[in-house]
């Protein structure tokens, strides 16, 4: 993450008689981030990854809470959720699986984001879509449930790291990726609807769908899901990163990740394409820490690029039509991002704008700057906020 500070610049000295300007210099604060993470619990997750073994049994995630054999998630019959869920108890899950590499992965990320860091977790889709599956089949496949209300309420609600890291291992180690379709679009809108509704002051909130598969139920058009994302992101702000793993549509994902806000990079792209803006989690062999890997660039990336609007130094007066943002690599010449008035006017260019709040409280770059910035963790980023009146 590049460093950032801000610059109280005096401008040029002054007239005799005329007080000079002091400089001063203050620090950048990168604002906390709480992410909802939306997993796909699809059948598919169960496919065997094609540099894994068969090790049936336990799935749940190591050392946490209740792990072990005969105290899991029900997969293998050894746990009480087994009863709750109406799982076979001779059912056995692939340790190589895609699930259990995901689960572990996301337990990694939450093991090592930032003390702080807030998670609100969501499993999409909400049953198995088959009357006689052992989740029910509260399943969205068309009608109201499409505008996601189904998945707007988090299986565990937002709390912050490391606390909440045992309610979440035990969410995942509970969950039966059974869904015999991807419905994207309510997960997307639930993804949206809560985000939306339950942002903290002074926090950046952001949304991250992980998904292995291609839409299916609901709409499944990706410009139309597309839609979803970029909608979300002119009314509110707020980003929607996605995150696809073997098997996914990376096309469609690409579009959704694009419309989302997601900054072009260039690490962790899927094959063929790059650069990119979805993220490919795919474990690679059996390391399955590429997806932790994206989790945790997502977030460096995206703190990088929203700042605390800092108070004004000795109650000087701040022209917010004379601030500027520059950003400077080691032997290449500062560039310097123009301020625009909202996220809308960005409009692909570069440059920064104020948050809605009077006085404003945030400084955000806009997502092609964003994007510049994210390139190069030597970089520095600097708010010079003019010469200050009295």
């Amino acid at each position: 993450m590049p460093d950032g500070s801000f610059t109280y610049n005096p401008g040029t000295p002054p007239e005799s008689g005329v007080l000079a300007c002091t400089s001063t210099y203050v620090d950048a604060v990168p604002r906390p981030l709480d992410v909802y993470i939306m997993l796909d619990r699809s059948a598919s997750m169960l496919y065997t990854l094609p540099s894994g073994g068969v090790v049936s049994g336990d799935c749940d995630i190591p050392g946490s809470i209740g792990s072990g054999a005969g105290a899991d998630s029900g997969l293998d019959g050894g746990g009480s959720d087994a009863a709750d869920s109406g799982t076979d108890p001779d059912w056995e899950i692939n340790q190589y699986s895609q699930w259990c590499r995901a689960i572990t992965a996301l337990d990694s990320f939450f093991e090592h984001a930032p003390a702080g860091t807030g998670v609100a977790l969501n499993f999409f889709p909400n049953g198995t879509c088959d009357t006689d599956g052992p989740s029910g089949d509260i399943c969205c496949d068309d009608g109201s449930c499409c505008y996601g209300g189904l998945d707007e309420v988090p299986e565990v609600g937002l709390g912050e790291l490391p606390e909440h890291r045992s309610a979440l291992q035990a969410a995942l180690n509970a969950q039966v990726p059974l869904g015999t379709k991807t419905p994207i679009q309510p997960a997307l809108r639930g993804l949206s609807r809560w985000t939306a509704a339950n942002r903290r002051p002074l926090r950046t909130m952001i949304s991250v769908l992980v998904t292995d598969g291609a839409p299916l139920g609901c709409a499944v058009n990706p410009y139309n899901l597309a839609l979803v994302a970029s909608e979300h992101l002119a009314d509110t702000g707020l980003y929607t990163f996605v995150i696809g793993i073997e098997g996914a549509n990376f096309s469609a994902l690409e579009r959704i990740a694009e419309a989302g806000g997601g900054p072009l990079h260039t690490d962790h792209c899927p094959d063929g394409v790059n650069p990119c803006f979805s993220y490919d989690g795919t474990p690679v062999g059996n390391d399955a820490s590429i997806l932790a890997v994206a989790l945790a660039r997502i977030q460096s990336g995206i703190v990088a690029c929203e700042f605390d609007m800092p108070p004004d130094p000795d109650a000087g007066l701040i022209d917010l039509s004379k601030v500027t943002v520059e950003y400077s690599r080691e032997g290449q010449q500062t560039s310097v991002f123009e301020q625009r008035m909202n996220l809308a006017e960005c409009a692909g260019a570069g440059g920064f704008y104020y948050d809605d709040e009077q006085p404003p409280t945030t400084i955000s770059l806009c997502p092609a700057s964003c994007s510049t910035v994210q390139q190069d963790a030597n970089g520095r980023v600097q708010v010079s906020l003019g010469c200050l009146g009295a």
